[in-house]
C-alpha cells in the first residue's frame, strides 16, 4: 500500500521502531569533502523554502505496522533527521523513536533539550554520549543549526510550516512477515550496506528470535538475556571485522577490498 504524506501527516502516524538489524544514524558522517547527507537535505530544504514552492518531495520510506508503531523497514536515516530538524524548530507534537536494541539512542532522544546549537541530554539515567548514534545526533544539531541560521530563527515559525505542511514522500507499507527480506533486498541494490554490514543484520535478527517463534512473548529475564546475547555478537563481529580490514591482513589473505 503506498500513500502520499506530508511530513505532518507522516509524524502523526504513531511512534517508530528501528528494528535489531538496522544499522546505526549515519546521516551526520562527513564525506572526503566535509559534507553529509545533512548538509544536502538542509541545503534542498531551504532552497526549495527559499524558492517558495507549493511542494517538495523526498525519498520515500517503507514501513510495517506493529499495533500503533511504525517499524522502518527503509527510511531510519531520514526519519531520524527530520525528528530532529522539527525537535530543533520547537514542534511540540513529536513522536517517540524506539530502538530494538540501541536503548541509550531512544532515551537521549527521548529526553533531551536543544540550547542553541547543541542537543543536551537531560535525563537521570546514565549513558554513554560517545556512541554513534549519539554522537551524530550532536553532529547533525550542529549542522542544522549552522544552516537554520542564516535564514530564520527558531521562533518564526514560517520554515517550521513548510516542512511540515509543503515536504512530502511516499509512505509504502508493508506486510510484516516481508520486513527483513525486502530490508536486504533494497540496500544491497542501493549498495548502501556493504556485504558485511548485511551479513551481521542477518546474525543479530536470528539472535532475536527463539526457536522458530518470531513472534514469542518473552519475559524481562529472557529479554535481557536476548538483548545482552546480541550486544556481545554485534561486539565480537565488529572486533573481528577490524582485524580483517588492517592492511597486513588484507595482504595476507589476498582479500583486497572484499570482506
Amino acid at each position: 500500500m503506498e500513500n502520499k504524506l506530508t511530513i505532518n501527516e507522516y509524524f502523526e502516524k504513531g511512534n517508530f521502531i528501528i528494528p535489531n538489524y538496522q544499522r546505526g544514524y549515519k546521516w551526520g558522517v562527513p564525506n572526503d569533502d566535509g559534507e553529509c547527507a545533512v548538509t544536502i537535505l538542509m541545503d534542498n530544504l531551504i532552497n526549495a523554502y527559499m524558492d517558495k514552492l507549493p511542494e517538495y518531495y523526498i525519498q520515500g520510506v517503507t514501513v510495517c505496522k506493529d499495533d500503533k508503531s511504525i517499524i522502518l523497514i527503509d527510511g531510519q536515516q531520514r526519519t531520524t533527521t527530520f525528528y530532529l530538524l522539527l525537535k530543533y524548530l520547537k514542534y511540540d507534537r513529536l513522536p517517540e523513536i524506539r530502538y530494538d536494541i540501541r536503548k541509550e539512542s531512544h532515551e537521549f532522544l527521548l529526553s533531551s533539550e536543544i540550547k542553541d546549537c547543541k542537543i543536551e541530554y537531560t535525563g537521570s539515567n546514565s549513558l554513554d554520549e560517545n556512541s554513534q548514534d549519539i554522537y551524530y545526533f550532536k553532529k547533525t544539531i550542529k549542522t542544522i543549526y549552522d544552516k537554520n541560521k542564516a535564514i530564520v530563527e527558531r521562533e518564526d515559525h514560517t520554515f517550521l510550516n513548510f516542512i511540515l505542511d509543503k515536504v512530502k514522500l511516499f509512505f509504502i507499507e508493508i506486510n510484516k512477515e516481508d520486513a527483513t527480506k525486502v530490508f536486504s533486498m533494497m540496500n544491497g541494490q542501493k549498495a548502501i550496506m556493504k556485504t558485511d554490514e548485511l551479513i551481521k543484520a542477518s546474525l543479530l535478527s536470528k539472535s532475536s528470535r527463539k526457536g522458530n517463534f518470531q513472534e514469542a512473548q518473552f519475559s524481562i529475564a529472557e529479554e535481557w538475556e536476548i538483548n545482552s546475547l546480541r550486544n556481545k555478537y554485534a561486539r565480537e563481529w565488529d572486533k573481528w571485522l577490524y582485524w580483517w580490514n588492517k592492511k597486513s591482513v588484507k595482504e595476507f589473505y589476498g582479500s583486497q577490498s572484499n570482506p
